[in-house]
């Protein structure tokens, strides 16, 4: 497709919409080099200089800057944690990643630190503040082509569900309740544990409050 979508135009995935410079990218599409693209099967639309496509099926949005994801740890080194992300639907809409987080936990200490500077996530003394196999709850707090940066650093974000090394059984959490616990082991873990910690309702809940707040 070489030229510009037409207005109510049936689309399907991947269809070339437009350019950046001539419409503001909206729902369900998605931009690569500065082409807005199709993400979902509907009729294309452009209204008020912008592009979006209203599906046949459900509106599909693209995670951002300042939302809540979950996600299971798939590697854990001395610096970074990397975060497998899930795609998550509310109501008619589904959200999805497109890329998958990390977690950045040292960084060399720059030669002048400035006010807007953020500081690297740390966890207290030695531990991680998650391992492999780990379900975790973060927030977007930047995102390149690549991969999105992930902090743990709200009440709500860290670890919200894990089992033990050892026996392969679910956690509990501590009786301190900033810690985790295996009843059949007697072993414990030290992890950024989640206030929301195996709360699957409150973590819905805190997905679809937070995918209403960035769903413009």
């Amino acid at each position: 497709m070489t030229e510009p979508i037409s207005t109510s135009e049936v689309v399907f995935p991947g269809d070339r919409l437009s350019t950046e410079e001539e419409f503001l990218p909206a729902r369900n599409v998605y931009v690569e080099n500065g082409v807005i693209y199709s993400a979902v099967f509907g009729k294309a639309s452009a209204e008020e200089g912008k592009m979006q496509v209203n599906s046949a099926t459900r509106d599909i949005r693209k995670m951002k800057r300042g939302m809540f994801v979950l996600g299971k740890v798939v590697g854990v080194l001395k610096s970074v944690i990397f975060v497998e992300i899930e795609n998550f639907s509310i109501n008619s809409e589904e959200f999805i990643a497109g890329k998958d987080g990390k977690v950045v936990l040292m960084a060399p200490r720059p030669m002048h630190r400035g006010m807007h500077d953020r500081p690297p996530e740390r966890s207290r003394s030695d531990s991680k503040p998650a391992e492999m196999g780990d379900v975790i709850l973060a927030k977007i707090i930047m995102e390149d082509s690549e991969i999105f940066t992930l902090s743990l650093r709200d009440p709500e974000a860290g670890v919200v569900y894990a089992l033990c090394d050892n026996c392969g059984n679910k956690m509990q959490l501590d009786k301190h309740g900033d810690g985790l616990y295996c009843s059949e082991c007697k072993i414990t873990a030290r992890r950024k544990v989640s206030s929301l910690y195996d709360n699957s309702k409150a973590i819905e809940e805190l997905l679809l409050r937070n995918g209403q707040e960035h769903s413009e």
